[in-house]
């Protein structure tokens, strides 16, 4: 009896079951990414030890007069379609070094980090909450004046 009320409902709305079948699909594939991904996200807590233990470089993906306002201590500010592009002049000698890619939501971080592992960089991370996030934990910033 259930089998049939479950075909009757897909046969009533398939537009809906399309839909839902469709945002499972892509739920599933972005999990499968964020895991198989060379790209790790990383917690402040983590970020602080990566930065303080390990000389971790910090790449600001965000817009200049973002960075001006705030930014993680020798941050470097990096447009995020330089990295898309392979512009990486000031960048090739940190390929062996642990990176921290942070954005303003950290959202946007992971593409630039996916570009920098096609191009070779062997550590990349991504801040968990970007900066809004660092900002939010009262952690310290430098600022240009």
């Amino acid at each position: 009896m259930q089998m049939q009320n479950i075909i009757q409902f897909v046969s009533s709305h398939p537009m809906l079951c399309s839909a839902w079948i469709i945002l499972f699909i892509t739920l599933l594939i972005n999990t499968l990414k964020g895991y198989l991904s060379k790209v790790k996200k990383i917690t402040r807590a983590e970020a602080t030890c990566l930065i303080n233990q390990e000389g971790a470089v910090i790449i600001d993906t965000r817009p200049y007069q973002d960075f001006c306002k705030g930014h993680l201590v020798n941050a470097l500010n990096v447009n995020p379609v330089d990295i898309r592009n392979g512009i990486l002049n000031n960048l090739a000698k940190y390929k062996y070094q642990p990176v921290i890619i942070v954005c303003t939501h950290g959202i946007h971080s992971r593409s630039s980090g996916e570009h920098l592992v096609k191009a070779g960089f062997q550590y990349i991370y991504t801040l968990q909450e970007g900066m809004n996030g660092w900002n939010n934990a009262n952690l310290p910033l430098a600022r240009f004046k």
